[in-house]
């Protein structure tokens, strides 16, 4: 096949953090399209975590905010075609603001800025196509949807959960 590669990436951790009605987005400039995107909070996991420890350590470096809990709500393929990672959708009712943020060099020339809104407008924002970023689209349509109809797989540890076929 000709142009045919596949990319190995790190697996990704999406979160979608609740306070009383209101979710932490981030606003930022992405090279790659050249543009400013507006999304959920959401990183690479390392090597020696779990997606879990990596959504709360993505959380709090880009908007402040912790989350005592997190739930996995579901996973999903990036780009099953070229890239080999797992996308994790993370869910914490319980989230907080709890001071600055922590920005990595290219976050913080980037523009990083929290955008909080209410997850009664993250809707429109999804249908408008202001957001827009694959991952933050999945997680945020997932989310609605576990949040509408509650699973008891995203309770069960990642280690025992089905692997898709």
């Amino acid at each position: 096949m000709d142009d045919y590669y596949v990319c190995v990436r790190p697996d990704i951790a999406v979160v979608i953090a609740l306070q009383d009605g209101r979710l932490p987005l981030v606003r930022q400039y992405k090279h790659g399209v050249r543009e400013i995107t507006l999304e959920l909070p959401a990183g690479m996991i390392k090597n020696d975590e779990t997606p879990e420890d990596a959504g709360r350590r993505e959380l709090r470096e880009e908007t402040g905010w912790l989350a005592p809990t997190l739930t996995c709500i579901g996973s999903f393929h990036d780009d099953s075609t070229r890239n080999t990672n797992r996308v994790y959708c993370l869910l914490s009712p319980d989230a907080y603001p709890a001071g600055a943020q922590q920005l990595d060099a290219h976050e913080a020339a980037g523009g990083l800025e929290v955008v909080e809104v209410a997850l009664d407008d993250l809707v429109n924002l999804l249908a408008s196509g202001t957001v827009r970023t694959q991952s933050s689209v999945a997680a945020a349509y997932r989310a609605l949807a576990w949040l509408a109809h509650p699973t008891t797989e995203g309770d069960r540890p990642i280690a025992h959960r089905r692997s898709p076929s």
